[in-house]
């Protein structure tokens, strides 16, 4: 799993890429326009436009990776507190008793 921590004090977002096409290839600067002045992030000669995209992206991307690492230890939380309860609670006797609750109630329907 990536260390996101390491990322702690990036220049924030947005980052944008400008590009210019001279006949040497490529050059393209990735820049942050911010509150404490302007910031070249990046600066690419002869790459890919998708390359330099993905650069001016990277903010974004870093904070969807953390959003679904809160996620995900969100439903681990869940899922260990089942299996708690699951090993703590499910005799053999309440599965019979909510066995036999649940086919009262289908009767009673």
């Amino acid at each position: 799993m990536i260390d996101t921590d390491k990322y702690t004090g990036h220049t924030p977002a947005p980052w944008n890429a400008d590009c210019a096409e001279p006949d040497a290839g490529l050059i393209a600067n990735i820049d942050a326009y911010g509150e404490e002045g302007d910031v070249c992030v990046a600066r690419m000669v002869n790459g890919c436009l998708a390359d330099t995209q993905l650069i001016a992206d990277a903010p974004l991307l870093l904070a969807e990776v953390n959003d679904l690492l809160a996620e995900i230890r969100q439903l681990n939380n869940i899922i260990g507190a089942f299996d708690d309860f699951m090993c703590n609670n499910w005799t053999p006797a309440n599965v019979h008793s909510l066995w036999n609750e649940l086919l009262t109630k289908e009767e009673e329907e």
